[in-house]
């Protein structure tokens, strides 16, 4: 199987010519849009990733502490028993 080169960014995708000046500004500026949206993207999905795990850990901890199974507020479990 026999595959294609990738495009060349510097090449017109529809006649081959090369871009002009003005084309490849265009598409330097368009890259850096693209660019910083995934960023804004990546820092979102982050942000709301650790604050959703926060809320796990901390609905997790609550739930145990609530069966008894932390230790926590039991402090006879700490000391050897007689």
């Amino acid at each position: 199987m026999v595959f294609s080169p990738p495009p060349d960014p510097s090449r017109d995708q529809h006649n081959g010519a090369a871009l002009t000046a003005e084309e490849s500004r265009r598409l330097a500026e368009r890259e850096r849009q693209v660019k910083n949206q995934a960023n804004r993207w990546f820092i979102l999905l982050l942000a709301v990733g650790l604050g959703l795990g926060g809320l796990t850990a901390w609905g997790v901890v609550k739930l145990l502490s609530n069966l008894g199974l932390t230790g926590s507020d039991q402090p006879g479990l700490s000391q050897p028993r007689n």
